[in-house]
């Protein structure tokens, strides 16, 4: 079984590996959050979001 840094790392290997050369990937780690009709949030990245 996977440690949870290995677990991410393997999948960050694979997933390059599969992409074609000269390519990139754009991953979203949260969304705009509203605080009233004019005004966000600061961003901040999910709680849940692996580097």
């Amino acid at each position: 079984m996977f440690k949870r840094n290995e677990f991410h790392q393997f999948n960050r290997q694979k997933l390059l590996a599969s992409l074609p050369e000269n390519s990139a990937v754009l991953v979203s780690s949260g969304a705009e959050k509203v605080r009233n009709r004019d005004v966000e949030y600061p961003f901040r990245a999910e709680s849940d979001f692996f580097t």
